[in-house]
């Protein structure tokens, strides 16, 4: 920092102030925090202040204010200043009032003026077509796949939606009754011509195990491998493990 920096530096504030502050008359911030120049960049005045009084500012720390009232950021006295952390800023700043939070958040103070749903620019849908998603996945009429390729949008977001993390402004629907799969889709067409387990056992009478009043498939061979594993591991100690082949409808 240049002496003719630190000269200009000590004309452009105001000792004035009642509660001891030197408040900055010169440049702001769009923050409210003073700007100064020195000699080589633009930094903030609270910053250089603390540089001229007590030196470099050790790396990954803040100057933070202290000032008797409330954190003033035109203040660049050097006894309202010390060093923090980021954690500590924010703790500061709630504590003494200078970010709102509780009833004095402006989302309490005017809630007409935040922009939800479909008042946002950033995205395609209305009110009406979350509810209409909403409604369709509470009726169980489509599935989170089908209602993101239909909307253009991920899984995760559809998620989002029908769970009520997005969109909170609306009503969240109770999702209604269980989908069943109908007989002709592919995934009971798949199980009911299936000729052999997922580990390759094949579905003979002797190796099938019918389950639910004979509509499921399980490989007896699979079942077998598992308890003989099962009690292996028990044996040494160990956790009951998961049975690894799954069950097929019957044909």
């Amino acid at each position: 920092m240049t002496e003719r920096a630190i000269a200009i530096f000590w004309t452009h504030f105001n000792k004035e102030a009642e509660n001891g502050c030197w408040e900055w008359t010169a440049s702001l911030k769009q923050g409210g925090y003073g700007q100064a120049w020195d000699g080589q960049r633009v930094c903030q005045a609270h910053r250089l202040s603390w540089e001229i009084a007590h030196g470099p500012i050790p790396e990954g720390l803040w100057v933070l204010h202290k000032c008797p009232v409330k954190h003033n950021r035109k203040c660049v006295n050097p006894d309202h200043l010390k060093l923090g952390t980021v954690k500590e800023n924010a703790r500061d700043a709630v504590e003494t009032g200078g970010i709102a939070t509780g009833e004095r958040h402006g989302t309490r103070t005017h809630p007409e003026a935040i922009r939800r749903g479909e008042l946002c620019s950033w995205t395609d849908l209305s009110d009406d077509a979350v509810m209409e998603v909403r409604r369709r996945w509470a009726a169980r009429e489509a599935s989170l796949s089908e209602l993101a390729t239909e909307k253009r949008l991920s899984i995760g977001a559809i998620s989002s939606i029908v769970a009520g993390r997005s969109w909170q402004h609306l009503p969240i629907l109770p999702r209604r009754g269980i989908r069943k799969m109908p007989p002709d889709h592919p995934a009971h067409v798949r199980m009911r011509t299936a000729t052999h387990c997922p580990n390759g056992h094949e579905y003979t009478e002797a190796n099938t195990r019918r389950q639910g009043g004979g509509k499921w498939r399980r490989c007896r061979t699979c079942i077998n491998e598992w308890a003989r594993r099962n009690r292996a591991a028990k044996a040494k100690g160990g956790d009951s493990l998961e049975i690894t082949c799954s069950t097929s409808r019957s044909a």
